[in-house]
């Protein structure tokens, strides 16, 4: 299964196929995100929009769509949306993609309100700086090592690091966490 997820035609059309090959969805996490680097200056209005229906709108039509089946079939179940710490160290060269994902954190707590009466828990996560490809666009070989070095762990986070809580997240174990940001940062908290 594929689909270009800033356009909600095929977002929607994701979860059906999704929903038709694997049965009934239970928990969502929402993940994707494009981060071209711009200094605000020079930010189009393009990348703007590339951004902001990549990281926010495609958010709100998936959780949509998936709730609005759970809701249908007095299903409960999870949403899981991923926003970033970068809004709260603050990131050269990345105004849309931080006004991205705090509006996730928006959006999650908007859901969370609305959806939890239907069963329907809903959640954030704010990764730190992550040991992926999205941190070594613009930033080089010494430069992530030295973020690395500057966090209270003296590392850069993993992948695994946020899957842990994400997993958590969409178990039993966190029935009463709702509307929540949860930071996975290893301690470097600027905000």
């Amino acid at each position: 299964m594929g689909a270009d997820i800033a356009k909600p035609e095929q977002a929607r059309r994701l979860v059906a196929d999704a929903e038709r090959a694997l049965g009934p969805i239970d928990v969502l996490v929402n993940n994707a995100a494009i981060f071209p680097r711009a200094p605000f200056l020079d930010l189009t209005e393009a990348t703007w929009d590339a951004v902001l229906d990549t990281n926010l709108k495609a958010s709100f039509v998936c959780a949509q769509e998936v709730a609005r089946r759970m809701v249908a079939a007095r299903r409960p179940g999870t949403i899981i949306n991923i926003s970033s710490g970068a809004p709260y160290r603050g990131s050269m060269r990345a105004t849309a993609y931080m006004a991205s994902k705090l509006g996730i954190v928006g959006l999650t707590r908007g859901m969370a309100r609305e959806l939890t009466p239907h069963g329907i828990r809903v959640n954030a996560v704010a990764p730190g700086v992550t040991n992926t490809a999205m941190p070594r666009l613009g930033n080089s070989d010494e430069a992530l090592a030295a973020l690395g070095r500057s966090n209270p762990t003296g590392r850069l986070a993993e992948p695994d690091d946020i899957a842990d809580v994400v997993v958590f997240l969409a178990t039993d174990d966190a029935r009463y966490v709702v509307g929540q940001l949860i930071h996975v940062n290893g301690g470097d908290y600027h905000g």
